[in-house]
């Protein structure tokens, strides 16, 4: 299975690692930085249950270091055929490796060193992140120092066993829909008593709310209506609704109609309809022609004269 793993050979500069030293230790600004170069050697050779196989068209540019929570991001270069990362100017005092990732031009991982407490972990003689046993170095002035750090080959599928956080990134796009309803009235007084009156027409504009449903979890109610601060009702017309489309997901969305009106007792949002879409896909908004106006049109009766987007009869 190992023979599968491509190695990173690394030559070995000088290393000098000072022992007996704690990361309480203060940098001392006062004195001339030293030198810190990483060298890194292939994790897993010598253990087996690893076989991730390395990437070869992406091209290593540069590391992801973080010490002592500061993040640097030195180039790499090869020398004889190894890979070692540009000097890192530090000041003198003890340094902790938190994480260390080899990265192309465009941030994408090539190799990184697991966390401690990651699956991967295992495969390397010093993984990174124990609080118990952290990776440490000490820097002196106008020294240079080498560190070998192990890494594995990284595929992005397997980011939960190396035990990162910090490159999951969500790509996002803002999608918009727009709707825009009528109702048509057969009882003038009757509706005179509800939010459409006091003076209502045989056509006048939908009182709707729209519930937005994303893979199955709620995601908000939006109404095309609303109070001031005196208490007089306003109609949003069209009512536009914003969302996010997770680009690397595949989302499915639920567009639900409510229509404000008389359901026997009173008045109250009713369910009408669901539209049904997938990822970036939007609802037909042509009114049943060529044009597309970004507006869905719905009609509940048939006082309305043309095509809308939906027509919906009324259920008594």
């Amino acid at each position: 299975m190992l023979k599968n793993i491509k190695y990173l050979g690394v030559v070995l500069l000088s290393m000098l690692l000072l022992t007996n030293c704690t990361k309480d230790s203060k940098i001392d600004t006062t004195k001339s930085p030293g030198e810190l170069v990483f060298a890194a050697l292939d994790g897993g050779i010598e253990k087996s249950g690893y076989d991730v196989l390395c990437d070869e068209s992406l091209v290593i540019d540069h590391a992801y270091v973080v010490l002592n929570g500061v993040e640097y991001n030195p180039k790499t270069f090869m020398l004889d055929g190894k890979l070692y990362t540009q000097s890192i100017k530090l000041e003198p005092g003890v340094y902790e490796i938190e994480e260390f990732v080899l990265m192309t031009i465009d941030d994408v991982p090539v190799k990184a060193t697991p966390m401690w407490d990651s699956q991967y972990a295992v495969f390397v003689n010093t993984p990174l992140g124990n609080p118990d046993m952290p990776i440490e170095f000490t820097i002196e002035e106008f020294e240079k120092n080498q560190f070998d750090i192990e890494v594995l080959c990284y595929i992005p599928a397997e980011i939960d066993n190396f035990g990162f956080e910090w490159f999951e990134v969500t790509q996002i796009t803002v999608l918009e829909q727009c709707f825009f309803g009528d109702i048509c009235i057969d009882d003038l007084e009757l509706y005179g008593g509800s939010l459409y009156g006091p003076i209502v027409e045989v056509d006048e504009v939908a009182l709707f709310k729209i519930v937005l449903i994303r893979d199955d979890v709620e995601v908000g109610q939006y109404y095309n209506s609303y109070y001031d601060d005196l208490q007089e009702l306003h109609i949003v017309s069209p009512l536009c609704i914003e969302y996010a489309n997770y680009d690397l997901e595949d989302n499915e969305f639920e567009f639900e109609l409510w229509i404000y009106e008389y359901d026997g007792m009173g008045f109250s949002y009713q369910y009408y309809y669901t539209w049904n879409l997938l990822n970036d896909e939007m609802i037909p908004s042509n009114n049943g022609g060529d044009m597309d106006d970004g507006v869905v049109d719905f009609v509940l009766g048939d006082c309305v004269l043309g095509l809308a987007d939906l027509q919906l009869p009324i259920v008594d």
